[in-house]
């Protein structure tokens, strides 16, 4: 399964679905990051085919995803209501479903420095975290 959407990359081998976060330098989590994470985590509780184990990064050197781009924060959040049901009208609902997917999740973070210190939300959601 290699779903392509315009800020998440995927492909799949050998049951691992590698989904790479690109929305830009920073990654913010805009309208368009959290339709394509929406659309992602829909595809792996309704049909995860052999997905076990799914790998998140980012194609930015210098970020794994920055914050909230919160010029966009409306619609951001009305984006992240389509993952979930009545009362799912948050961001962190939505996170509370990624954490709940039906497969491993793991964050990959690379680069090096302060940037890559940071916590970030998709990141604090993983069953594991590497760096």
């Amino acid at each position: 399964m290699s779903v392509d959407h315009p800020s998440v990359r995927t492909r799949q081998e050998d049951g691992v679905l590698f989904a790479t976060l690109d929305s830009g330098t920073l990654n913010l989590v805009g309208v368009d990051l959290v339709r394509d994470l929406v659309s992602l985590v829909d595809m792996l509780y309704t049909d995860p085919g052999d997905v076990r184990v799914v790998v998140i990064d980012s194609a930015s050197p210098d970020y794994f995803s920055a914050h909230v781009d919160s010029r966009l924060s409306r619609n951001t959040i009305m984006e992240a209501a389509k993952a979930g049901g009545p009362g799912a009208a948050s961001l962190g609902m939505f996170l509370h479903k990624l954490a709940r997917v039906p497969v491993i999740t793991i964050s990959k973070a690379g680069g090096s420095g302060p940037r890559w210190r940071q916590r970030t939300r998709p990141r604090v959601r993983h069953d594991l975290r590497l760096a």
